[in-house]
């Protein structure tokens, strides 16, 4: 028997769910408890909503940062953005 997630557990799994790397049998019950749990719905909207308007302040590679910005600063932008 399959047994769904809990809220919590549907947290914890946002970001593997996102970039589509949850275990199939996992990914079922993800979705199974969005079914069920509208909260989680919402939170994951306002989760994809957060992600998204995040990565498009990141700075392009080709764009020219301004010299008053701390390099480490830069490097943890720069870091976030690859690991997606």
């Amino acid at each position: 028997m399959m047994h769904g997630l809990s809220c919590r557990e549907f947290v914890d799994f946002l970001e593997a769910y996102r970039d589509g790397t949850l275990e199939p049998a996992v990914a079922e019950r993800f979705r199974m408890h969005m079914d069920a749990c509208p909260p989680c719905v919402t939170f994951l909207e306002a989760y994809n909503s957060t992600v998204d308007m995040t990565r498009s302040l990141c700075c392009d590679e080709d764009e020219i940062i301004p010299p008053d910005v701390p390099e480490g600063l830069i490097r943890s932008i720069l870091d976030a953005r690859d690991q997606g």
